[in-house]
């Protein structure tokens, strides 16, 4: 990952009318690495993306992807990209196995071993008895695959995937990450976009959280989930309806989601508030307490707490 980053932006603006798509945006990429973008709906993810591919421009500050400005190279910036997208060429009434086809042609690929990858990695992600049907008769998964596959087809300097394995079935999950990690180690640079937090956390090098057209954090995953602190005590049992309302505002420790069989506490000293948790929690009738954990913050909550999401739940 020496050298350049793979992707740089500075200070970047951009507005649609009165909305600030991105305001004063900054981060870097570097090459080789998996990085997932995260952001409420809105934050300025999908704009990020359409600059860095040079078919929207920006208003102020400074965007090289793969060393080029995509305001004025954005053609040959597409040329070393490969893209994963929700509306990305499939022509619906032609057969699978045309639709890509047509793709290795539209590249410029050689024709001959691209056909043969391609039927590899469409048997490997499960398409080879879908070859002759039409793409409108697939399920959506199988055609998130069938993008994939054409994607994978070639050797991208940079890929960019936007919820590249949602209706995937695991299996598929974890062939797309395997291939993905090829091209990483042979210099390529992934970045997609997703709310699988989990997912992100699994497999990511680094996670962007990006906020009201801001970069609100950027680190590893597990580090990123570190850094916002605290700790998080789940207690698991029977609990009542009302039992939330009177102890959500306890010494050293919120409560930050409840149901009649769990509570989850988040506390920057657990050892010591589990003593006062669990007293809160018997002194209501009604309650039976089956287990209790104490555990550090995840990425998806720490995510969470960084974009304010769970305050509007």
């Amino acid at each position: 990952m020496a050298g350049p980053p793979a992707i740089a932006v500075k200070d970047v603006r951009k507005a649609y009318g009165h909305v600030q798509a991105l305001a004063g945006l900054t981060l870097e990429v570097p090459r080789g690495s998996l990085a997932g973008l995260a952001g409420p709906n809105g934050s300025g993810k999908t704009t990020l993306v359409k600059i860095l591919l040079g078919v929207t421009g920006y208003d102020s500050g400074q965007v090289t992807v793969l060393g080029l400005d995509p305001r004025t190279q954005g053609m040959q910036i597409r040329g070393q990209t490969a893209i994963v997208h929700q509306s990305s060429g499939i022509d619906g009434f032609l057969s699978v196995w045309d639709n890509v086809r047509i793709y290795i042609r539209l590249r410029g690929l050689d024709v001959a071993a691209s056909e043969a990858k391609a039927r590899e990695l469409l048997r490997e992600f499960g398409l080879e008895d879908v070859l002759q049907r039409p793409m409108i008769t697939l399920s959506g998964g199988q055609g998130r695959k069938v993008q994939i596959v054409r994607a994978l087809l070639l050797e991208p300097s940079l890929l960019v995937m936007d919820e590249p394995t949602m209706n995937v079935d695991p299996e598929s999950r974890r062939t797309l990450w395997a291939k993905v990690r090829q091209l990483t180690s042979r210099g390529a640079t992934v970045l997609w976009t997703t709310h699988d937090l989990h997912e992100m956390a699994a497999v990511g090098d680094l996670a962007f959280v990006i906020k009201s057209g801001q970069l609100i954090r950027a680190d590893t995953p597990r580090n990123l989930a570190r850094s916002v602190g605290g700790d998080v005590i789940e207690i698991h049992g029977r609990f009542p309806d009302e039992l939330h309302t009177n102890i959500g505002d306890l010494p050293d420790a919120k409560l930050i989601r409840h149901s009649s069989t769990e509570l989850v506490f988040e506390s920057n000293s657990p050892e010591a508030a589990l003593l006062r948790v669990l007293d809160a929690v018997r002194d209501h009738e009604a309650t039976t307490i089956s287990a209790v954990s104490i555990r550090p913050v995840t990425f998806e909550e720490a995510y969470m707490r960084l974009t304010g999401e769970g305050d509007e739940r």
